[in-house]
């Protein structure tokens, strides 16, 4: 990981304001995203090095897909600069009414991608559990 990388999650982490990274563990109990304290979930921002931030389950499910979409478009699995990315831009949507579309999500990653019909089921499918 380059130090832009290194700099672009903590200022993730310093916008979200709900980790404490040294002992990796949260220290908040509301979602960071809405604020719920209902079913609060951990969530790995990125795995190497770990970031885990509280949300509740309806974020979690969000992020997941908002992840998931950008995995299988730049066909990475847990890359820390696409979930880094992601995550910063998520937290910048906070409060905004923002409708995640996968055009959009799309657009934050700076690429194009045409999704197979398998791929496209399986995100209509994950947008369908979503009730964030």
């Amino acid at each position: 990981m380059n130090a832009q990388e290194k700099n672009a999650i903590k200022i993730a982490f310093k916008a979200a304001k709900c980790t404490d990274t040294v002992f990796k563990r949260v220290v908040r109990r509301k979602c960071c995203y809405c604020g719920s304290s209902k079913k609060i979930q951990r969530h790995h921002v990125t795995y190497e090095p770990e970031k885990i931030v509280k949300l509740c389950s309806n974020c979690h499910r969000l992020i997941t897909v908002i992840n998931t979409i950008g995995s299988i478009a730049t066909k990475t699995k847990k890359d820390n600069a696409v979930r880094t990315r992601l995550w910063d831009w998520f937290i910048r949507t906070k409060r905004t009414n923002t409708k995640f579309t996968v055009d959009l999500i799309l657009a934050v990653l700076e690429i194009t991608y045409k999704f197979s019909s398998i791929e496209k089921q399986f995100i209509m499918e994950a947008r369908k559990r979503i009730s964030c």
